[in-house]
């Protein structure tokens, strides 16, 4: 009876890691079903949103057992997803202890991610190209770059902290308009609007209502509209937060 539960809790495991990494719902809900299959559980009823998985199987005897996950942090890691794809499609083919399970998503878990740098050099370089890319000229794109490594600070300070989602949202999005606007009042003859363009570009949670619109194409509506209405509130919350600085300089 433990070791079922604990299976199970194994199961549920990859199933978390899955969603937290990105993974559609649907992937996720079919993978729990065919691991759930391939351990000689029946009756198997995976059920899977954003914010919670629920499964609920029989065991070999005759137990109806439910267990449940709610993720609470998420990105967009497809090496991490193809590597659970992996996992998942060899436990089908030879099941592993729970014990053996942990260490492989032990494993996964410490596989290298983007160094620091990188992702600095990707806030230091795609604010200037897309401000220049928008009409701006080199000073303002290089001043727009500026910001960008200020926001990067502000990013890494927040992902230290363990700041709730939207609050790190919103003072980014305040970090980027307090930077911009400082530094077109220092040269005058910044355009604002090229200079602020670039930076509210690292924000838009594009990536987010582009994944939303997929999962209501795949027909998870429930999971589609959550996170099209959090991508929504998102971009809300970065218009005012990068809009407020330079609302209240021209007040003051």
């Amino acid at each position: 009876m433990e070791q079922s539960d604990q299976l199970l809790a194994a199961i549920l495991d990859i199933g978390e890691a899955m969603l937290e990494a990105g993974g559609e719902v649907s992937r996720v809900e079919k993978t729990l079903t065919l691991l759930c299959r391939a351990y000689g559980y029946t009756q198997i009823n995976a059920y899977a949103t954003r914010y919670s998985i629920i499964v609920t199987v029989t065991d070999g005897s005759r137990r109806v057992v439910t267990q449940t996950r709610r993720p609470t942090r998420w990105s967009t890691d497809m090496h991490r997803i193809e590597e659970l794809n992996a996992l998942s499609r060899q436990l089908c083919a030879n099941t592993a202890s729970p014990e053996e399970i942990a260490a492989a998503l032990e494993r996964i878990s410490r596989t290298p991610t983007y160094p620091r740098w990188m992702i600095f050099l990707v806030y230091l370089v795609a604010p200037l190209s897309l401000s220049l890319f928008f009409g701006g000229q080199l000073r303002d794109a290089l001043a727009s770059s500026l910001c960008g490594a200020v926001i990067w600070a502000m990013e890494q300070l927040g992902q230290y902290l363990q700041v709730k989602k939207l609050v790190h949202c919103f003072f980014c999005a305040i970090t980027a308009g307090l930077s911009t606007f400082f530094v077109v009042r220092i040269f005058p003859s910044l355009q604002l609007d090229k200079v602020i363009i670039g930076d509210i570009m690292l924000l838009v949670p594009g990536l987010a209502l582009t994944t939303s619109l997929r999962d209501i194409i795949n027909g998870d509506e429930m999971t589609g509209l959550l996170g099209f209405f959090d991508a929504i509130l998102r971009a809300v919350i970065i218009a005012f937060g990068v809009a407020l600085p330079t609302l209240l300089g021209g007040v003051l």
